[in-house]
């Protein structure tokens, strides 16, 4: 993997952006397995990288949710907007490019995370806590890869590493495990699988109310 790969993943993100960008979670970790493509779009402290900054407030979701949008409309790209489903924690799905590389639908996310180490460590499945992009010093020779610290690679049993989405978190493990022939660690799946359960008496009481 070198620039000219992550330039193809990022040519439908707004140049203004494009150094903020990473790829993570399935296509980081195996491209010839993942489903589809996800780019993240950062929020350093540094916004555009020395790029004269046009607003007066500082960067926001929905401010580079409207940068996105326009630059594909402007550029008559073809896409389903996304731009008000959530996708995760402090994340939200823009659009939704299919057949944008190799086959792969291209999801652009939107993202309030300052670094690719933050937005790692907000996965809730060990597996995917993986993030790409081109090294700065090796001029784009060879990619930084960024680990998630509660990171378990494709031989180790997954973990689950959030909490929030017990349903949501449950359905991704599933699905994982199937992928790459993994099974989630025994007592992590043991708890998952009541945290579920729990949730979906919380959502029944609620309708029921």
């Amino acid at each position: 993997m070198t620039r000219d790969w992550f330039e193809k993943l990022t040519y439908f993100v707004p140049p203004a952006l494009r150094a903020d960008a990473v790829v993570a979670g399935g296509y980081a970790v195996d491209p010839q397995l993942a489903t589809d493509i996800d780019v993240f779009i950062l929020q350093p402290q540094w916004s555009f990288k020395g790029i004269p900054m046009k607003w007066d407030k500082e960067r926001t979701i929905e401010g580079d949710i409207d940068l996105i949008l326009k630059y594909l409309d402007d550029n008559d790209f073809s896409y389903e907007p996304n731009e008000h489903e959530p996708y995760g924690h402090q994340r939200q799905l823009v659009a939704t490019i299919e057949g944008a590389y190799e086959g792969k639908a291209l999801q652009i996310i939107s993202t309030s995370f300052p670094t690719a180490q933050a937005l790692v460590d907000s996965f809730d499945l060990s597996v995917h806590m993986m993030a790409k992009r081109p090294s700065e010093s090796s001029h784009g020779r060879v990619m930084r890869v960024t680990f998630g610290k509660k990171w378990t690679s494709l031989r180790d049993p997954m973990r689950v590493t959030r909490w929030d989405t017990p349903r949501e978190t449950l359905a991704r493990a599933e699905k994982l495990s199937k992928r790459y022939g993994l099974r989630v660690h025994d007592l992590d799946l043991m708890q998952l699988e009541n945290a579920a359960i729990a949730a979906e008496v919380r959502a029944a009481g609620r309708k029921a109310a």
